[in-house]
């Protein structure tokens, strides 16, 4: 009698046991599926200040990726004799391969030196670098040309400059994207001031009483041959940077555009591959009314067949930086970044990884603002860093360096090259400047 009751009191212990760990194994079978639907949490990306062996009076950075996991920096240098431009090819850690001297300035032909418009350089899809210097037409501020160079021996030797524009007039044309075209073929986008050449002074032409700002592009190939020259929008606003990235074969560029009652939002067109430009579409409706231009142009990258698009705006009584993920057709809904009393927006954007992309902008205080946080310490400029994926999630933000009180970080750029990017910026303080660049690695 004692036997079967342990008999039937082991059954009943088994089969308590096998229920229980049922239960358990269906429970942890839930748990895994419903893990399985939560993206991974992102590791922190790593951050790596660059020692560049660049001194002198440099400014005005920029950054390319040089199509074999590496990098092409680009600066200008001011010296008593006028300026010059330089460039460094970077490995894919940020280590200086060579650099050297681009070309110079003559003193009966200055050159247009801009913290906001400057010289930035494309690797072309046969391996020419291209890239191009502003060059003073007139004596007058707002009167220079765009004047394109190229190297066929990475940077070795550089051809002699042509002006990509035609039109001979004294008035601006700058804030240049350089886009590969195919082979040795680069397409060229720049605002264009040919119809303003009728103001009657510079401020006039500041304050938007004269003709319109135009945008324009061209395609120049490795015999300095210029064709499919298109105006892609007759009014834009006047001193915006530009953005263009090839996606399946055709151009996605995006600007800040302007109506007649002054509303100057974010605007793309797409290029195809015949060579023809859309007409310009919104990319979002701000609705910022703004009677002069604000110097802060959009950024956009593309990673596979999606493109994301960063601008700053203007939300009540501040700035916003936002971005919109889209493809050549449109954008979708926004993605708010940041919006604050020091958000100063100075936008770019590089793609990352298999579908994501890494923005910079330039904002205010590093720390969180608390009452415990003395208020002299939040009255700095940093440069920040998001991460966000290809559904727009943001997975990391960072700060890649606080600046002291009144220091100009100019345009930080950033590029990808391989698994890696680097962000460069000017730092002026004290009435010098001085090149610093950091290395993002995942």
């Amino acid at each position: 009698m004692l036997w079967m009751f342990a008999r039937i009191g082991n059954r009943g212990l088994r089969r308590s046991y096998n229920g229980e760990f049922r239960m358990r194994r269906l429970i942890l079978t839930a748990l895994a599926c419903i893990l399985a639907t939560v993206p991974p949490f992102a590791r922190a990306l790593k951050l790596s200040p660059l020692t560049l062996p660049i001194t002198g009076n440099v400014a005005q950075p920029s950054i390319a990726a040089d199509g074999d996991d590496g990098f092409i920096l680009t600066w200008q240098q001011k010296h008593q004799s006028g300026a010059s431009l330089h460039y460094a090819q970077l490995d894919r850690i940020g280590q200086v391969q060579q650099q050297g001297r681009i070309a110079s300035s003559e003193p009966a032909h200055p050159w247009f030196i801009n913290w906001a418009d400057f010289p930035s350089l494309v690797v072309l899809d046969n391996g020419d670098w291209v890239t191009y210097w502003l060059q003073k037409r007139s004596p007058a501020t707002y009167a220079y040309d765009i004047h394109l160079t190229r190297s066929t021996d990475r940077g070795r030797s550089w051809s002699e400059s042509i002006i990509v524009h035609r039109d001979a007039t004294a008035t601006e044309h700058g804030f240049v994207s350089l886009v590969p075209a195919g082979r040795d073929r680069v397409l060229a986008v720049w605002l264009d001031g040919r119809n303003t050449a009728s103001a009657a002074s510079e401020h006039a032409h500041e304050h938007g009483d004269a003709a319109a700002m135009t945008l324009r592009s061209t395609v120049i190939n490795r015999q300095d041959v210029i064709s499919d020259e298109a105006e892609i929008d007759a009014r834009v606003c006047d001193c915006c940077s530009t953005d263009a990235a090839r996606v399946k074969g055709e151009t996605l560029l995006i600007y800040r555009d302007r109506s007649a009652d002054e509303i100057r939002d974010m605007h793309f067109s797409r290029r195809d591959r015949s060579g023809r430009w859309s007409a310009p579409a919104l990319v979002h409706a701000d609705n910022w009314k703004i009677s002069g231009c604000p110097v802060n142009g959009p950024a956009m990258a593309v990673n596979g067949d999606r493109a994301l698009s960063v601008w700053t705006t203007m939300q009540g009584e501040v700035l916003s930086v936002r971005a919109a993920l889209g493809d050549s057709k449109g954008f979708g809904g926004v993605i708010e970044i940041e919006q604050g009393e020091r958000t100063m927006g100075r936008v770019d954007v590089a793609p990352w990884g298999r579908s994501g992309f890494l923005a910079s902008w330039v904002g205010g205080d590093a720390l969180p603002l608390s009452n415990t946080v003395d208020a002299a310490r939040m009255d700095v400029t940093s440069i920040r860093l998001i991460e966000i994926d290809g559904r727009g999630k943001t997975l990391n933000r960072a700060v890649l360096t606080t600046l002291p009180k009144g220091a100009n970080p100019g345009m930080p750029r950033i590029a990808t090259s391989g698994k890696a990017a680097i962000a460069a910026w000017t730092e002026a303080l004290g009435g010098s400047t001085s090149i610093k660049a950091m290395l993002i690695q995942p």
